[in-house]
């Protein structure tokens, strides 16, 4: 299930035409979708046994720092630009909007994690759901309304690392829903390519019933 989505524009909004959907699930209520933020690779199984390396964060195993249904670590190298990539499931079903909700130490200790971005997803000005984006360094302030493609910022370097939060260069993706659950896009294989927005799973919790839910 790899997607992408493809771009047209309108004078208020970007309206997003989806090839090969498909779903064995209908959904009740607006759907919002996630793009992956850069080109990189779905991290990898191997040794999958601690929350310490970002190697080993494959959705139903990794945490969750900021309230999500899901999340996951896109490797990437430090400096790569990081950008939002939302849109609504079927091409003008819905108008989403986002938000810049909150920008604050990625890590506990501070410094050695970056920053983390919360954004408010909206549908037909509705909170729907939420997405953090952690071990940046933003260049986005909080109020700032977000657009398919907006840059967030780039990934976070340091010489130093935090082995209970920030192992290396990679950005911690968070997704959650107000209602219900969010889920991921459970076709996705260790160290497969993504491309930038490549579908990863849906902010808007009408096809999942618990944390951490592959989509249907």
């Amino acid at each position: 299930m790899k997607r992408k989505f493809k771009i047209s524009f309108t004078a208020t909004w970007l309206i997003l035409g989806f090839a090969d959907h498909v779903n064995a699930q209908v959904a009740t209520g607006p759907e919002v979708w996630v793009g992956a933020p850069y080109d990189g690779n779905w991290p990898t199984a191997a040794g999958c046994t601690s929350i310490k390396r970002n190697k080993c964060s494959l959705p139903y195993k990794h945490w969750m720092a900021f309230g999500g249904d899901w999340s996951v670590d896109l490797p990437k190298n430090d400096g790569a630009d990081v950008f939002l990539y939302v849109a609504p499931d079927k091409a003008g079903s819905v108008d989403v909007t986002t938000k810049v909700a909150s920008i604050v130490n990625a890590c506990k200790f501070g410094r050695k994690g970056g920053k983390a971005i919360t954004i408010n997803v909206y549908a037909d000005k509705k909170l729907v759901g939420h997405l953090a984006y952690l071990h940046l360094n933003p260049i986005v302030k909080v109020g700032d309304i977000g657009r398919w493609g907006s840059k967030l910022g780039t990934v976070f370097k340091a010489d130093q690392t935090d082995e209970l939060c920030w192992t290396g260069p990679h950005v911690h993706l968070e997704v959650g829903s107000q209602s219900g659950y969010a889920c991921y896009n459970k076709d996705w294989k260790p160290l497969q390519a993504i491309q930038a927005t490549n579908f990863l799973g849906f902010v808007t919790g009408n096809r999942a019933n618990k944390f951490r839910s592959k989509c249907p």
